[in-house]
């Protein structure tokens, strides 16, 4: 059985781990279009995800910091091409994992966090709501005329090799509060072409992929709230989400 008809039966753990497990033989011609299958249902199941949560919070008092207009941004009309600009810009220290190009392809761009300037008191503490910069905004951190970000990195690399090189994707738990925090979120960057990444610096040791499908477990957040309200805008939201 296929990796994308075992994922479609409900092995959605199983089959990354399995994945993973293939290394570079994922990349090889005849697993190409299977994996493309697989990434392109999970992020399609995390833009539905993500819509139904946008829709459900404002039912329960829930007020969103619009950076942009929308609280989920549709990719670029060119996102293929701000792909291949960030992949070229970290190409001297690492590979972006397929799944963030997927993300950044299917979904675009997710900030759940809540509206602190217009609305101090906030709904629900340090509930850690899921933010995903939009690839725009990563690659102007990175893509710059004097290759900071690459000169940084390299600076870090020859001090300590096996240092995590990752790419900010979110803002950390205390910053989403608008509380002075630690390090963003990121994604590390792979010596080698990967199909998922590890997320750094989150509470959550794990990778992408399975980061989001925590986040989408508590209904869009990061942590479990103990706050009124939250227990029933979770029986709500959660039978309406899908598996992946």
């Amino acid at each position: 059985m296929s990796f994308y008809q075992r994922y479609l039966n409900g092995e959605y753990s199983q089959v990354y781990a399995d994945i993973a497990r293939l290394r570079q033989k994922a990349f090889q011609p005849e697993a190409e279009a299977e994996i493309d299958r697989l990434l392109t249902e999970t992020f399609r199941r995390v833009l539905h995800n993500a819509n139904i949560v946008a829709e459900t919070l404002p039912q329960f008092g829930y007020r969103f910091n619009r950076w942009r207009d929308n609280v989920i941004t549709p990719p670029l009309p060119d996102a293929d091409e701000y792909i291949r600009r960030l992949v070229q810009a970290v190409q001297p220290v690492g590979f972006i994992p397929l799944s963030l190009q997927y993300f950044y392809r299917i979904v675009g761009e997710i900030n759940f966090i809540w509206d602190y300037d217009e609305y101090p008191e906030i709904v629900w503490e340090y509930a850690d709501p899921l933010c995903v910069y939009g690839i725009d905004f990563v690659l102007e951190e990175v893509e710059n005329e004097d290759n900071e970000w690459l000169e940084c990195t390299r600076e870090l690399l020859a001090e300590n090799p096996k240092y995590p090189i990752g790419l900010p994707f979110s803002p950390d738990d205390y910053h989403k509060d608008n509380v002075s925090g630690g390090n963003a979120y990121e994604i590390a960057l792979s010596t080698k072409p990967s199909v998922d990444g590890k997320v750094l610096y989150a509470p959550q040791n794990t990778q992408f992929i399975a980061y989001l499908r925590h986040i989408f477990a508590n209904g869009g957040f990061g942590s479990e709230v103990d706050a009124p309200g939250f227990q029933d805008y979770l029986q709500t939201v959660l039978p309406k989400l899908l598996p992946f």
